[in-house]
């Protein structure tokens, strides 16, 4: 009877399978590890889409604009207390009035919306996210 089930068909049996076995554990392996990294992958993906998304929403940007006037008005204020100082708060008030400037200057790549009333100060201030050489902040 070539039927008989015995140790030797046993051992055959399951090293005929173990690799077939072996390979599908390998695959399922893969898949559950590449379906987590793929989990993550789209987590980050929404993440910075979300992100992306409240960055320019409009009520954002109108904030943004609105710090961004604050800053103006600031050196508004800042230029008529320079002209009635002297010495070492002169300095000071100089040098406050490049750090608002500079913030300003920061701020204005994050604006996509029209800059109204403020983009004249912007064009002649700013460059590239930061103050401008020429600009009279710099210049004493």
């Amino acid at each position: 009877m070539s039927d008989d089930i015995t140790p030797a068909s046993v051992m055959t049996a399951f090293w005929r399978w173990f690799g077939v076995i072996l390979l599908a554990l390998a695959l399922i392996a893969a898949l559950v590890v590449g379906g987590w990294q793929a989990g993550w992958w789209f987590t980050t993906q929404d993440v910075a889409r979300q992100s992306n998304v409240i960055r320019n929403n409009y009520a954002t940007q109108e904030t943004y604009l609105q710090q961004l006037s604050k800053y103006i008005g600031n050196l508004a204020v800042i230029k008529v207390q320079e002209d009635q100082a002297g010495g070492q708060e002169l300095a000071d008030l100089q040098a406050e009035a490049r750090g608002q400037g500079q913030q300003a200057c920061q701020l204005v790549p994050q604006i996509s919306i029209p800059l109204g009333t403020d983009a004249g100060w912007v064009a002649a201030n700013c460059a590239g996210g930061a103050l401008s050489p020429s600009s009279a902040l710099i210049q004493p």
